[in-house]
């Protein structure tokens, strides 16, 4: 997912980065914004069939935490959302309906929803969850 925003989403995106990135800013800012952090989320396996070789489906959930400026705005975030429209546009044009074709999934990559995680200070924080299936295949 990395790779694929950062070939795809850069610009308007300038940082992508993973789950231990995001962990070591520690509350500071990222060194570049708008900045992207891919993270594992959940994973939730359904049993497997009654067959000679055993696959299980496995819908997995992942984010992807866009954090944005606006120096105009040193209040809630708000001038931040505005800005924030067209790198969440980015993000799903390109991870949206990819995954399978590319040997990655096996499922096409679909959005699930977005929320707000922090706003303040000219700064937006949001997380949008996508969701895909893989399958556990016994050898």
């Amino acid at each position: 997912m990395i790779a694929r925003l950062r070939a795809q989403a850069m610009p308007p995106l300038r940082l992508v980065e993973g789950m231990a990135e995001i962990e070591s800013l520690n509350g500071a800012q990222p060194r570049a914004m708008p900045a992207a952090f891919v993270t594992p989320l959940s994973e939730r396996a359904e049993p497997a069939g009654n067959t000679l070789r055993l696959r299980q489906k496995v819908t997995v959930h992942f984010g992807v935490v866009l954090i944005c400026r606006n120096v105009s705005d040193l209040g809630r975030g708000g001038s931040a959302l505005v800005e924030l429209k067209p790198v969440r546009a980015a993000v799903l044009s390109a991870l949206y309906g990819w995954g399978e074709t590319a040997g990655v999934t096996q499922s096409p990559i679909q959005f699930s929803e977005g929320i707000v995680i922090d706003a303040h200070a000219g700064l937006v924080a949001w997380q949008d969850t996508y969701v895909t299936t893989l399958y556990h295949q016994q050898a």
